[in-house]
Order: C-alpha cells, then structure tokens, then sequence
C-alpha cells in the first residue's frame, strides 16, 4: 500500500481499488484478444484456406482497428467513458463468439473488422482517460499501468494458446470466455467509473487553439518517431499474425510455435521497465539505434537456426521481444522531449493512425512473400523496419540536434 501511495500520492483508497479492478478488467480482455489471434492464424493454416482468403481475413483486424481509431474520440464524446468501455468489450465478446461456428471468409473478414474497431475504441478510450482525468503527478503511474496490464493480458492469451494449440474451436469458445469473464468483472467490480479529482482541463476552444499540428508537421517535427511507429505496428501485427504460418512452413510444431510467441512477449513484458530506466539517462536515439540494429540481427539470425533444434530459438526469441517490444514507447517518449505538452494529445492519434495504418498495409505484403517466395520472408519483412529505423536513429544523431528531453515546439527535423 505504501508503494501504491507513493505513485499515487493524491489519490483516495476508493479511486486505487477502482483503477486496478479497471486495469485487471482489461488485462483479461488483452488475454482474450491475444489468445483469439493466435487461434485465428492457427485456424488458417489448417490448410482449408487459400492463400488470397489468409490475407483478406488477416487484413481485417488492422482495417477495424482504422476504423475504431477514426470513429472512438466520437464515440467516447457522446457516450462517455464507461459506457464507451462496457459496449466496446461486449462488442469484442459477440465477435469473437462467432469464431467458434463460421468458416466462410468473409464472414471471418467482418468479425476481424469489429474485433479490431473494439479493441481500437477500448485503448483509445482508456488511455483518454488517463490524459483527461488523472492528474499531472498520476499520469505517469497511471500509463504504466495500463501499459504492463495490456502486456500482461497479451502475455496471458499467448500461454492459454499454448495449452490448446491443436483445437482451433475450444480456443475460439476459450478466447470468447475469458473477454466475457473480463467485461463481467469490471462492470461488477468497478463500478462507477474511476475519475480524479484534481484534473482541470481548459476550455475546449483554448484547446483547439493549442493542439494545432497537421501530420505533415509531425512527419517534419519527429520523423524518427514516426519511423520507429512504424516499425512497432509492422513487428507487432506481422509477428502475432503470421508467426504460425511461418512455424508451420518450417516445419515446428503448433505447441513450439505458439512457447516461441510467448517468450517473445516474456521477453518485451520483462523488458519494459529497465529500459524505460535506461531512457531516463540515455539520448533516446542512442537507444532506438541499438534496438533497430538488434532487430537486423534477430530477423537475420533465426531463420539460420534449425528447426530441428527448437531449442535454440528461445533465448533468441526472448531478447528479439525485449528488443522490438519496446520500441514503441521509447519512440514516443522521444517525441515528448520535442512536442509541446499540450500538442501531445493530437499527436498520439496522429500516431496511432501510423500505427493503424502500418498494421493495414503490411500482414497482406509479408503473407504474399512468404506464399510466393518462403516463410523467412516474414522475418526479412520485420529485419527491413528494424534497418530503416536504426539509419534514421544514426542520421539524426550526425546532425547533432538539441540534447534530448529538451522541451521544443515545432522545430523540424529529427
């Protein structure tokens, strides 16, 4: 309790419980989401789907999750947070509920669509919640948060698949289950929705005023962030997608496949907290350098390694996801130190929609290369983002801009 209060130290014994009962509420959801995604990709390549069905229905999620990143501030405006939080969940719930009687493509295209626009809403909506309702000294602690317990859920659907790799239909019904336990605990548990008392947000035109940036204008103001956007949303729809086509294609079992997932995510949970130490000491771009370069190193490294020897791929595939896994919040944190505070909001859902778009474009190019000319391109596919990345961390480090962490307004460059 003491720790909780340090991180929290405005906040009322009634507002911890409900902020954690929320957080856990998602958390399951996450495992949910995640065990459903891998049960997708195993089903497909069950080998009852062609080529050109696998890419439509893989394109769905990241189209649904567009559509809910576009659709979700409207959204959270007319309904609300909990409202918002509650219906998107049991959207999730029917969707996924589906899974478990439908085999017709474009059936599964359209519930991958409205799982993705659910999941889409629910971060978007969680993580206004935060910026809108947490206090400056709790927002921190408050992201943190929810970042571990979205990784946490991830991590959780990843060892529930391992369980039942072989049985595509329990999964579904498993995957279904558990976003249903999800919404059912935090609608019982939580209660009112969690606010703050000590936020004060200005009036709405005052705000417009201040978060005037186009995307032209964040492409030239952090193109390394954009970049390393990129990078995170090809790594993470790409890997959790298709790593089961491309453990079927070389041949490793379901069950290893699916232990190889979830020490990858072992590895980015462990990771999130000493390197978000090391950002605090270190220029940012040092780091997304050295992470670009170990990706380049990763993807080269383990389509050499056997699949004889399976072995050998874990302590690979553990340091490759504290490696890509983390990214994604170095790079928006870089972001922070050259942004303006209150332009922060804008450029978020500027690079989620990065992100969204990143996750529409590339599944379809890496499964075709990977049909049309072997399962390694997967990684090849991922190694390219990683080189783009760490050259572009290299470049702007030679122009030798301001130190990092220096707050800045709209000054381009890197």
């Amino acid at each position: 309790m003491k720790l909780i209060t340090k991180l929290f130290p405005s906040a009322t014994s009634g507002l911890h419980a409900s902020v954690f009962k929320l957080m856990t509420s998602i958390s399951i959801v996450c495992g949910g989401n995640s065990l459903l995604t891998t049960q997708v990709s195993l089903h497909l390549s069950s080998g009852t789907f062609s080529p050109l069905s696998i890419q439509i229905v893989l394109t769905g999620f990241p189209m649904g999750f567009l559509l809910g990143c576009v659709s979700a501030s409207t959204i959270v405006r007319r309904l609300g947070n909990a409202i918002t939080c509650w219906l998107a969940i049991a959207a999730m719930a029917c969707a996924t509920l589906g899974f478990s009687f439908l085999d017709d493509p474009a059936l599964l295209f359209s519930l991958r669509i409205i799982n993705g626009l659910a999941m889409a809403v629910l971060f978007i909506n969680c993580e206004s919640w935060i910026n809108g309702y947490a206090s400056p000294e709790n927002r921190g602690a408050y992201f943190a948060l929810y970042m571990i317990a979205t990784s946490l859920g991830a991590l959780l659907g990843q060892i529930v698949s391992g369980l039942n790799a072989d049985h595509q239909r329990i999964g579904f019904a498993l995957a279904f289950a558990i976003v249903i336990v999800g919404l059912g605990y935090g609608y019982v548990t939580v209660g009112r929705w969690p606010r703050t008392a000590s936020s004060q947000e200005a009036p709405a035109s005052e705000l417009r005023e201040r978060r005037k940036i186009t995307p032209l204008q964040l492409v030239l103001l952090v193109p390394l962030t954009v970049i390393g956007v990129l990078q995170a949303g090809t790594t993470n729809m790409n890997f959790y997608s298709l790593m089961p086509l491309y453990g079927s294609g070389v041949g490793l079992p379901a069950a290893t496949t699916v232990a190889l997932m979830t020490t990858f995510s072992l590895g980015g949970v462990l990771a999130q907290v000493p390197i978000g130490w090391l950002s605090g000491s270190l220029d940012r771009r040092v780091i997304l350098m050295f992470q670009g370069s170990g990706v380049v190193i990763f993807c080269a490294l383990i389509p050499w390694l056997s699949a004889e020897n399976p072995i050998l791929l874990f302590p690979v595939f553990f340091v490759y996801g504290a490696t890509a896994l983390t990214i994604y919040p170095i790079a928006v944190a870089y972001a922070g130190s050259r942004v303006n505070r209150e332009l922060m909001a804008t450029v978020s859902g500027y690079l989620l929609l990065v992100y969204s778009l990143t996750n529409i474009s590339t599944p379809g190019l890496a499964s075709g290369l990977m049909t049309h000319v072997a399962p390694q391109a997967l990684f090849l596919t991922l190694g390219c983002g990683g080189l783009l990345l760490a050259m572009a961390a290299c470049l702007s480090l030679r122009r030798d801009l301001r130190a990092d962490d220096r707050p800045g307004g709209l000054t381009e460059g890197f």
